[in-house]
């Protein structure tokens, strides 16, 4: 498994996460239930922990598909919003974390603390969308058949005995 593949195999859980994690949060404002809230809590502080090795192994990948020949214009915008959707999804998590300890604290304004994290939630998801659409344009030769492609990835890529 080289640098792109771990990159697309691990990606898809934040995105996941921070959309489920949103849905979530709209069941829990709409019925106060501390179930939903508790859920939804839990659903975007684990986005936000899974977005940490999606976005560090995004830079291998990258260094790989340049190597191979993927253009630069189809990384870069998928670079640049990976950027923002990676703070905005550390920044839902970290607020997550604060409405978890609100609620374990009984706080007493916890409808607004949870009106304004939907919000956030909302931002992130919205980000983290728009981010996949981006990395979506991205072709990957090297996992579609090109032959050619796979030799020179061999090449690019040093192998590993415990791969």
């Amino acid at each position: 498994m080289n640098a792109v593949h771990f990159h697309l195999a691990l990606n898809h859980f934040p995105v996941v996460l921070s959309v489920f994690g949103l849905l979530l949060m709209i069941v829990a404002v709409l019925t106060e239930n501390l179930f939903w809230k508790r859920a939804a809590v839990l659903a975007l502080v684990g986005a936000a922990l899974f977005a940490v090795p999606a976005f560090l192994s995004g830079e291998g990948a990258e260094h790989v598909l340049e190597r191979i020949g993927t253009a630069k214009a189809t990384i870069k915008p998928h670079e640049r919003s990976a950027k923002l959707a990676f703070g905005a999804v550390l920044v839902t998590g970290g607020f997550s974390l604060l409405a978890w300890f609100a609620i374990i604290s009984s706080y007493a304004h916890l409808r607004k603390v949870f009106a304004v994290l939907a919000l956030v939630a909302a931002s992130s998801a919205a980000l983290m969308l728009y981010t996949s659409f981006e990395g979506g344009k991205i072709i990957h030769r090297e996992i579609h058949g090109d032959t050619g492609i796979k030799q020179e990835l061999q090449k690019a890529v040093p192998k590993h005995d415990d791969d």
